[in-house]
């Protein structure tokens, strides 16, 4: 049996409340540093053999915090745990609130196409890791969408997206036919 866990990257400096996509210029608040440092200390008994990152500066910063806790883990930066793709990022997030979801279209990187890189990067994760725990450290919508996923459910709009104080750990493999899913917040 292999296990996964999933987090959204920590808290991030954001005062103007900008849509932060892809721009890679937001770190981590020091507010989301502690809550970080509060989830490695949740894990601390598991046998953590790898972490995995987005490539964005506030995903890398958050396994940076955990490689103070797992120093003998891998790290390695995944493209497919990066955020949703959207020509919106830079714009305040006033401006998309009460959009219909026909406006995202036009501006995001559809759902499937999220689901099927976040689905490639979860599959890489499982066959590297059969011996050990994983930790990706991901977007709040990306997650979402392959939580909602692996549980069976369907995409609807609107979407809550992942919490930043929430670890999800997956078991996938052995006798189970499918994951088991348990969700915990630090």
């Amino acid at each position: 049996m292999t296990t996964v866990y999933l987090l959204r990257h920590g808290e991030t400096e954001n005062p103007e409340d900008l849509i932060k996509g892809r721009l890679d210029r937001f770190a981590l608040s020091p507010r989301g540093k502690k809550h970080l440092k509060r989830a490695a200390r949740q894990l601390a008994n598991e046998r953590v053999t790898s972490v995995y990152t987005s490539p964005l500066l506030r995903a890398r910063q958050s396994a940076e915090v955990f490689k103070e806790s797992f120093p003998k883990a891998k790290f390695r930066v995944l493209e497919e745990l990066n955020e949703w793709d959207s020509k919106l990022a830079g714009k305040p997030n006033a401006f998309i609130k009460s959009k219909p979801y026909s406006f995202f279209l036009k501006y995001y990187e559809s759902p499937d196409q999220v689901l099927s890189r976040m689905r490639k990067a979860l599959e890489l994760m499982v066959g590297e890791n059969r011996d050990g725990a994983a930790v990706a450290f991901s977007h709040g919508w990306p997650l979402t969408l392959l939580l909602l996923d692996l549980e069976g459910n369907k995409f609807k709009y609107p979407l809550t997206s992942f919490p930043h104080d929430r670890l999800s750990r997956i078991e996938l493999g052995g006798k189970q036919k499918s994951p088991r899913i348990l969700h915990f917040r630090f």
